[in-house]
């Protein structure tokens, strides 16, 4: 069962990311009408949702992907981390570095 929730979790985590670049890219998208962003933004905040509730285990997930250091899992782990109250563990540290691009959100 716990295999299973991990793999939600992390699903949960790409989803976000790789709808947030979609996202980035379409406010510079001259076909892209309002209502498309509305609807990009309710499915990236239905990820950033699973992974407030999954609370430390969606942290764990969102520090992970930090490692590659991409303005997308960026985006995840510092939603996650300024809307709940996760905990840093493992000795990692809780905040977070730009060095990339900066997107919108």
């Amino acid at each position: 069962m716990k295999q299973l929730i991990d793999s939600i979790v992390q699903q949960h985590a790409e989803e976000a990311a790789f709808l947030w670049l979609l996202r980035n890219n379409a406010i510079h998208a001259p076909h892209y009408a309002l209502k498309d962003l509305a609807k990009l933004d309710d499915r990236v905040e239905t990820h950033l949702d699973g992974l407030r509730i999954a609370g430390d285990a969606g942290w764990k997930v969102c520090k992970e992907g930090l490692g590659q250091k991409a303005a997308d899992e960026v985006f995840a782990a510092a939603i996650v981390l300024s809307s709940t109250s996760v905990t840093a563990k493992g000795g990692g540290s809780a905040s977070l570095e730009s060095g990339g691009s900066r997107g919108q959100w």
